[in-house]
């Protein structure tokens, strides 16, 4: 799939701990606060290099559970 529902967006951007304005700035938008908030209310939809980020951004975000994950096997 190659984009997210507002709600997704929105559950994603709580998972980070981050408001409207700094998850918009982490994906490089002018105007973050705004701009998140017209994706999250359906407004918008995000652009072709946000939907990259956001990707890169899951990816990063299973692989330190992964780790973690690992690390208590290990013992570690």
């Amino acid at each position: 799939r190659h984009t997210m529902t507002p709600d997704e967006l929105k559950a994603f951007r709580l998972k980070l701990g981050l408001n409207q304005r700094e998850f918009g700035e982490l994906l490089g938008y002018a105007n973050p606060g705004i701009r998140i908030y017209e994706l999250e209310k359906g407004k918008k939809t995000p652009s072709s290099q946000a939907l990259v980020a956001l990707r890169l951004i899951q990816e990063n975000q299973a692989l330190k559970q992964r780790i973690e994950e690992l690390k208590k096997i290990l013992g570690e």
